[in-house]
Parts: C-alpha cells; sequence; structure tokens
C-alpha cells in the first residue's frame, strides 16, 4: 500500500509561556543605576505596616527596580522582620516607593532599617532609621440633628386652590 506508514510509539507535545524581548538601539550611552533615597514607615492596621523605600533612578534608562530584602532591627539589635516588595518600573530621573508589607506582631516604635534594592544589573543599599506609629483611633463625631427647614407644602395649597375654584365654581351654576 502506498501512502500509509504503520507505527508505534509514544508522542509528546510541550506548551510553554513565553516572552518576547524586545531590544531598541538608541544613541548614547545606555546608563543603568539608582540610588536609594530614604525609608518611609506607616501603619496600616493593627498588625499591618507599610514601608516605603524611595527609590531615585539616576541612569538613562527605564530599570524594574524592586526591594530583595529590607531588613528591620529594634532598639536591642533583634532581627524583627525581613521583607520583600513587588517590581516597579522606574523612568529616569523618577523616585518611586518601593512598597513593602509588614504583617503580624506590629510592635510601634523606631527601628533600624537595612534596604537592598535590586535593579538587574545592579543593587542599592540604604541604612536609616523608620518609626512605625501607634494605631490612630478616630473618635467618630458626635450627631447633630439639623433642623429641617420649614418648606412651603405647595401640593397642598394646588389641591386647596383647586378645590375652592370647584366650590366657587359649583355655587355659581345653581
Amino acid at each position: 500500500r502506498i501512502g500509509t506508514v504503520a507505527t508505534r510509539g509514544t508522542g509528546i507535545a510541550t506548551i510553554a509561556v513565553t516572552r518576547f524581548v524586545f531590544v531598541f538601539r538608541i544613541t548614547g550611552e545606555a546608563k543603568r543605576d539608582g540610588e536609594i533615597m530614604s525609608i518611609i514607615g506607616d501603619r496600616i492596621s493593627k498588625d499591618k505596616a507599610k514601608i516605603d523605600v524611595l527609590f531615585k533612578n539616576t541612569g538613562t534608562c527605564t530599570i524594574s527596580a524592586y526591594v530583595s530584602e529590607l531588613k528591620l532591627y529594634d532598639k536591642f539589635g533583634n532581627l524583627t522582620a525581613k521583607l520583600k516588595s513587588g517590581i516597579q518600573y522606574i523612568k529616569p530621573g523618577q523616585i518611586k516607593p518601593l512598597t513593602a508589607y509588614w504583617v503580624g506582631d506590629v510592635i510601634p516604635g523606631t527601628y533600624r532599617a537595612e534596604a537592598r534594592v535590586d535593579y538587574i544589573t545592579g543593587e542599592a543599599v540604604f541604612e536609616d532609621r523608620v518609626e512605625i506609629p501607634v494605631i490612630i483611633k478616630v473618635r467618630p463625631k458626635p450627631m447633630v440633628e439639623i433642623p429641617k427647614k420649614w418648606r412651603i407644602p405647595w401640593l397642598y395649597i394646588l389641591l386647596i386652590i383647586i378645590m375652592i375654584i370647584l366650590f366657587i365654581y359649583w355655587l355659581k351654576s345653581d
């Protein structure tokens, strides 16, 4: 028989998700560099704090940066938390916060923070003091009842006028 081949065996198909990488050639020197400007702490809730590492892109091209390691030490020098952040894309000259969340036993106070930001071709290291504030509870304002403005009931006045007109009409028609 022509055109048929009897075979045996197993086959494997591989499906993968990939991403495209685009390379743009631009004039000038492509410098990838950055520095940590500051570290700011803020409380979100009783058991959650937000720590922003302010990172400035001092290079000439957009970089993707993230906090690879943020260590918080208490006043006795004990490691209290070790945090990471998500990736942010930062344009040249731009300062962006790289946010790391501390979830758990968040005690208010001053901590020594050591941050390391990776931006693929390099890293920046910074040490600073971070203040985690106490929980701020806002008391609700007492409800003061506002007296309602007296409004003229135009519908009732209109009905009364119509009834008077009808009454006068019926009296004159007799």
